[in-house]
C-alpha cells in the first residue's frame, strides 16, 4: 500500500490539516515517510528548527501506554518563532511500526488566551525537569499575584523557589519529590515565603509524566493557597482544646458517644472512676468495655436516648452507687445535627451523694423531733422552725439540680450546633477544594469564620459563669474612666453593628468616673451591646449612656429600638431553668447565658441590674456601678 502513497499525494494534499505518516523500524528508529502540504505549510516553511523526523519522534514520545486504537493528546511545539504552541494529535496504528497522525493548531488556546486561563487560574502551575536539581521549565503568570514575584525570576534561578521554602521544611519538600520515582503523583502541604514577608501554606500536587517508552519526561504541578483553611484547622483544634477545659471544670463526668456507643471524648473524670491509667486507653472504646454491663444500665440509657431521640434522666440504683462508690445524677440527650439526623449522645454524671446525705440527716432530725415532740409550744416550735428549714433546704436542693440539668442541656444542645456546623464546613472544604473557584472558598471560610466566632463567644461565657459557680472569679477593682471603656467595646463590636447598619452610639461624658474590675465591666458591656444589635432593626441606633444615680453609684443605660419584650419574658430573663435564647433579627443565634452572666456579674461588683421593655418598642438595660471606692 505504502507503495502508492505518492501516488496519491494530490488527495492528501486536499487536507486541511497537517498530515504525517510515521515509521518504526527494527532496531526503534523514528522517521517520517510521509507528510501533505498541509504539514509543509505548517512546520517545514515556518523557521521552524525541527525536520519532519524531529516532529514525528517528539510525537510517539507522547504516547505513554501501548497503542491499540486511535489515541488523542494536546502537544505542546515550538513552531513559527512562537512559543508553546499546542496542536491536538490523533493517532492511529496501520500496522505493526506504521502510524498516521493528524496534527490541528490549536490557536484558540494559544499565545495570549492560554496565558490568561494560567493567570486567572486560582493555582499556580508549573513545569520542571525530573533530574533532582528541579529546575523551572515554565511557571504561570499568576504567581506574582500569588506570591507577588515574577515569573521570570523563577526559570532564571534554578534554587529561587527553594530559597522561599520556610527551613523546617525544605527536607520534607524534597524527600517528597523523591517519591516521585516510584509514584507518580505526591502531595505536600508547607509554608513558602511570600513578597510582603510573611509565610503562606501551600498545597503542591506534582505529578510526573513519562513518555511511551516509560522514561521520566517532567514534572507537572499546582500549587494552591490554603494558608486560611491551615488556620481554620488550627482555630478547631485551639476550639476543641478549649471545649475540653470546659468539660474539665464541671463537677462530674461528661462522655460524648457516637451511634455505636464508642466514646469520642470524655472529662478527665472518667478515668478516676472507670480504672483506666489514661486517656489514650479510653478513647475509641465502645461504652460497654469502660462500663460493665452486668454491673449498669447506663449502655440501655444511651440506647434509648439514641434511638428514641428522647432525654434520660435518673439517679443511679443501689447496684450502680455501689460500682461507683457513689450516688450519681445521670442526664442524657441525644445528638441531632441540622438534617435531624441522630449522630450520637452526651452523658453528664455529677455526684449528690452530698445532697442525698444532708437529706437523710434532716429526715433523721425530723424523726427524732417528732417521736420527742412535747406539748410545750416552745418545743413546738422549734419542730415548726426545723420543718421550715427542712422545706427552704429540699427548695434549694430542687432548684440547684434543676440549674445543673438545664446547664448540661446547654452544653449538649448549644455547643452541638455550631460544633457540628464547623466540622460540616471543612468536610466540604477537605472533599471539594479542587473543583472550588476563589469565590466559592471565599464563601466557605466566611461561614467557618463566622461559626467559629459564635463558638468562641458561647465557650467564652461559659468560662466566665463557671468561674463564678466555683468561687474563682478573680476581683480586682480599680478607678477608672467610663468612656473608654465603652468605646473600647464599640471598637470591638464595630463590625458586626456595621453587618446591619448599626450605629453604636456613646453618650457617656468622659469625666465619669467608675470603681470597677476592667475585665468585669467588660464582658457586661460587650453582652449587653451585642445583645441590643442582635435585636435591632438593620439601621437603626443602640446608644450608652450613663447618669449619677446617687452620690455613691453610676447608672448605665444600654438602649435599642428593637424587637422589645413581653412581660413574660423579662421575667424570665435571668433564670437558667426557664430561661430561652431568641432568635435575633438576622436569625441570629445564641444560647441565652449572656444575661444571666450580667447579672452575676453586676452583683459581684455591688450593683444591681433591671431592664424597661415593650414588644415592638425596642429595650433599655440598666445596671449600677459604684462610683467610688467604699
Amino acid at each position: 500500500m505504502f507503495d502508492y502513497l505518492h501516488y496519491f499525494k494530490s488527495t492528501f494534499d486536499l487536507f486541511p490539516s497537517p498530515f504525517i505518516i510515521i515509521n518504526v523500524d527494527k532496531s526503534g528508529e523514528i522517521s517520517c515517510d510521509f507528510y501533505n502540504n498541509a504539514f509543509n505549510y505548517e512546520f517545514l516553511n515556518s523557521n521552524m528548527d525541527s525536520d519532519p523526523d524531529c516532529i514525528a519522534r517528539e510525537i510517539l514520545k507522547n504516547i505513554t501506554q501501548p497503542l491499540a486504537n486511535k489515541h488523542n493528546f494536546v502537544l505542546r511545539l515550538n513552531c513559527n518563532n512562537k512559543l508553546d504552541n499546542f496542536f491536538r494529535v490523533s493517532i492511529a496504528k496501520i500496522k505493526d511500526g506504521k502510524y498516521s497522525a493528524t496534527i490541528e493548531s490549536l490557536d484558540n488556546i494559544n499565545n495570549s488566551t492560554w496565558s490568561n486561563i494560567l493567570k486567572n487560574n486560582s493555582a499556580i502551575v508549573y513545569s520542571t525537569k525530573p533530574d533532582g536539581d528541579y529546575a523551572f521549565n515554565f511557571i504561570s503568570d499568576n504567581v506574582s499575584e500569588i506570591l507577588g514575584y515574577d515569573a521570570s525570576m523563577f526559570v532564571r534561578a534554578n534554587d529561587f523557589w527553594d530559597s522561599l521554602i520556610k527551613p523546617d521544611f525544605k527536607n520534607y519538600v524534597i524527600n517528597s519529590l523523591h517519591c516521585l520515582e516510584t509514584s507518580d503523583e505526591v502531595r505536600m502541604i508547607y509554608p513558602i515565603l511570600s513578597n510582603d514577608g510573611d509565610y503562606r501554606w501551600f498545597e503542591e500536587r506534582a505529578r510526573l509524566v513519562r513518555d511511551y517508552s516509560g522514561t521520566p519526561k517532567e514534572i507537572i504541578g499546582l500549587v494552591i493557597d490554603v494558608n486560611e483553611q491551615k488556620q481554620s484547622y488550627d482555630n478547631l483544634n485551639k476550639t476543641l482544646q478549649e471545649l475540653r477545659v470546659i468539660m474539665n471544670t464541671i463537677p462530674g463526668i461528661i462522655i460524648v458517644v457516637d451511634k455505636d456507643l464508642k466514646i469520642l471524648d470524655f472529662s478527665d473524670n472518667l478515668i478516676e472512676i472507670s480504672g483506666f491509667e489514661s486517656r489514650d486507653s479510653i478513647a475509641n472504646n465502645r461504652i460497654s468495655r469502660i462500663f460493665l454491663s452486668e454491673h449498669l444500665e447506663i449502655e440501655d440509657d444511651l440506647k434509648l436516648a439514641i434511638f428514641n431521640r428522647n432525654s434520660v434522666n435518673r439517679i443511679t440504683n443501689s447496684r450502680e452507687s455501689y460500682y461507683f462508690g457513689s450516688n450519681y445524677r445521670i442526664l442524657i440527650n441525644p445528638i441531632i445535627d441540622e438534617n435531624n439526623n441522630v449522630w450520637g449522645a452526651v452523658a453528664a454524671m455529677h455526684d449528690i451523694s452530698d445532697f442525698i446525705a444532708k437529706e437523710q440527716d434532716l429526715t433523721d432530725s425530723i424523726a427524732k423531733l417528732e417521736e420527742s415532740r412535747k406539748s410545750e409550744s416552745e418545743q413546738t416550735a422549734k419542730v415548726r422552725q426545723l420543718l421550715e428549714q427542712v422545706t427552704e433546704s429540699k427548695k434549694d436542693l430542687f432548684e440547684l439540680n434543676n440549674q445543673k440539668d438545664k446547664f448540661f442541656s446547654v452544653i449538649s444542645h448549644d455547643l452541638r450546633a455550631p460544633l457540628k456546623g464547623f466540622m460540616q464546613l471543612t468536610k466540604i472544604l477537605s472533599d471539594e477544594l479542587p473543583s472550588m473557584d476563589k469565590e466559592e472558598i471565599f464563601d466557605l471560610t466566611n461561614s467557618m469564620f463566622e461559626a467559629s466566632q459564635n463558638l468562641y463567644k458561647l465557650l467564652e461565657n461559659l468560662l466566665e459563669w463557671s468561674k463564678i459557680q466555683r468561687g474563682i472569679m478573680d476581683y480586682n477593682p480599680i478607678t477608672m474612666q467610663l468612656s473608654t471603656l465603652v468605646m473600647m467595646n464599640i471598637d470591638l463590636l464595630q463590625i458586626v453593628a456595621k453587618q446591619k447598619e448599626i450605629s453604636l452610639n456613646n453618650k457617656v461624658h468622659s469625666s465619669v468616673l467608675i470603681y470597677t474590675d476592667v475585665n468585669l465591666l467588660n464582658t457586661i458591656l460587650r453582652n449587653l451591646i451585642s445583645n441590643a444589635i442582635k435585636f435591632s432593626f438593620n439601621g437603626s441606633t443602640v446608644t450608652i449612656s450613663s447618669s449619677l444615680n446617687n452620690d455613691d453609684f453610676v447608672e448605665i443605660c444600654v438602649e435599642d429600638s428593637g424587637v422589645g419584650m413581653t412581660n413574660e419574658e423579662i421575667e424570665n430573663l435571668y433564670r437558667l431553668d426557664k430561661h430561652f435564647s431568641n432568635k435575633g433579627t438576622s436569625n441570629e443565634s445564641g444560647s441565652g447565658l449572656g444575661l444571666i452572666l450580667c447579672k452575676d456579674l453586676v452583683e459581684i461588683n455591688g450593683g444591681k441590674i433591671y431592664v424597661e421593655s415593650e414588644p415592638d418598642m425596642g429595650t433599655k438595660f440598666y445596671f449600677t456601678v459604684p462610683s467610688k471606692h467604699f
